[in-house]
């Protein structure tokens, strides 16, 4: 038998929309890895731009828009 995860009765609607909101994320999470098994080497996959200012982002907070994101500061 299932427990009931409401513990009262004002519990239900946040425990019903935290459901809906894990079941939305492992649906996208799918929908993201079957897209990247079908793209993976093919121009939808690659995006130098986008590459780079991620590269910038991570290395210094902000977005590399000059696309060197790879040549020292």
């Amino acid at each position: 038998m299932r427990q009931n995860p409401c513990h009262e009765a004002s519990d239900c609607p946040q425990v019903i929309e935290a459901g809906l909101r894990a079941k939305r994320n492992q649906k996208l999470d799918g929908e993201i890895v079957e897209y990247a098994r079908a793209n993976a080497g093919s121009r939808a996959d690659l995006d130098s731009v986008l590459e780079e200012a991620g590269i910038g982002f991570l290395r210094d907070g902000q977005p590399d828009l000059e696309g060197d994101a790879g040549s020292p500061d």
